[in-house]
């Protein structure tokens, strides 16, 4: 069938279909000529893309030469990209427009091929029963737009899996289903409720205060202490194997002094490295545990530690480093 339709549109005067060697119809007497021109390179370049096998490009070509120069040859051509990419509900629709606004034009040889062209797609199509019960409600079908609910009744559809969307006022569903020839089915969908539920807005704080934002929780502490400590136990290995490699410079022969004095260097850096870690995981893991007794108040008010007398430390973060405030 491919092959027929494509013969078909090789016999057909496409560059004539926007009327260039054709007598205008009353739709074309109406544009003015700019207008006729935009749409013969549009409809033109939709041929060439057609040829070049991209049929999807081609049919946006084609629709938009169209809506600027409705011609009823031009119906045709578009019958032929929407068969080329599946759409086969819109190539059956686009044909019989054809023939209907062709009407006379058309001879009886060129409308008995396309009557039998609408045989075969009509194989290829089945029905469907969409049934929403509000009204108002917008219908897509694969992205198609149907218009509003409640439709006129059953829409034709490809064969296939095809994917039904309705929405209303932010409100969608969607269902899909599979067509096979011939069926005729019925959907019902129904749209969620509307939300009337105001947005819950933040209680104030009774002091009206707003929640520290470097407050560091005491889970993100022991984190902190425990990546230090097991950084520092890397550092602690390296520093090790550093010293060992100066022993080996200091005990072999031919080594340099600048040998020597780098390695020494290594091993100092990396022992100093080792001790500030193991310092700064020790502190950490110390007002972790403190966090953790004592958790600190972040609403203003005063927790039941510190109605007892006791004041909670206090953990800032800043652009210069972490600091500690408070007392026991």
């Amino acid at each position: 069938m491919m092959t027929t339709m494509y013969r078909t549109l090789a016999a057909v005067p496409l560059v004539a279909a926007l009327g260039l060697t054709l007598a205008p119809s009353p739709c074309f007497a109406q544009d003015d000529a700019s207008t006729r021109q935009a749409a013969s390179n549009r409809f033109n370049r939709g041929i060439e893309l057609y040829e070049e096998g991209d049929f999807s490009a081609a049919l946006v070509e084609f629709n938009r030469a169209y809506d600027l120069s409705p011609n009823y040859r031009v119906l045709y051509n578009i019958a032929l990209a929407q068969y080329q990419l599946g759409d086969y509900a819109g190539a059956l629709e686009s044909l019989e427009r054809y023939l209907e606004d062709g009407g006379s034009e058309i001879g009886a040889e060129k409308r008995a091929s396309v009557q039998k062209e609408l045989a075969k797609m009509r194989d290829r199509v089945g029905t469907i029963t969409i049934v929403v019960p509000e009204e108002g409600a917008s219908i897509t079908v694969d992205g198609r737009d149907l218009g509003t609910t409640p439709l006129g009744g059953p829409v034709r559809v490809s064969i296939g899996r095809r994917e039904i969307v309705v929405s209303k006022d932010g409100r969608r569903v969607t269902k899909r289903v599979e067509v096979a020839t011939g069926d005729d089915l019925r959907v019902e969908l129904d749209l969620p409720e509307a939300t009337d539920a105001p947005v819950p807005t933040p209680t104030p704080d009774p002091k009206g205060t707003e929640p520290d934002p470097n407050y560091v929780p005491a889970g993100v502490l022991w984190g902190f202490a425990g990546a230090g400590a097991i950084a520092s136990v890397v550092t602690g290995v390296l520093a090790l194997g550093a010293s060992s490699d100066l022993e080996e410079l200091r005990t072999t022969f031919g080594t340099t002094q600048a040998e020597r004095e780098d390695q020494q260097a290594t091993v100092t850096r990396l022992g100093v490295v080792t001790d500030v870690l193991w310092v700064t995981s020790a502190v950490l893991g110390v007002m972790a545990l403190t966090f953790t007794i004592v958790p600190p108040d972040r609403s203003g008010g005063e927790s039941e530690e510190e109605s007892a007398g006791l004041d909670a430390l206090d953990l800032r973060v800043g652009p210069t480093g972490v600091t500690l405030q408070g007392s026991f």
